[in-house]
């Protein structure tokens, strides 16, 4: 799953589980980003925050209003709003 840079990797983190469980997100997320289906990368994160205790009360509308514009934008775009959430 190394294929982010080091400055994709640097999240916002308490402790190892958590940043695991936020670049499994993130790459799940841009499988769908890269091939241009940027709609079920947002719903991708919205989908993978619920199955962790650390992401899982983050709202969908919140997700949707900082990851929503970044999607229309570029990769790095994305990949630095996803890491934008602090677990």
């Amino acid at each position: 799953m190394s294929s982010y840079s080091q400055k994709e990797t640097q999240m916002a983190t308490y402790t190892p589980a958590d940043k695991e469980h936020l670049e499994w997100c993130l790459y799940r997320a841009l499988l769908e980003f890269d091939v241009g289906n940027k709609t079920n990368a947002v719903a991708s994160i919205i989908s993978d925050f619920r199955e962790h205790i650390t992401t899982q009360d983050i709202s969908p509308t919140l997700i949707i209003g900082v990851v929503g514009p970044a999607v229309e934008m570029s990769r790095e775009d994305f990949v630095d709003a996803v890491m934008g959430f602090s677990v």
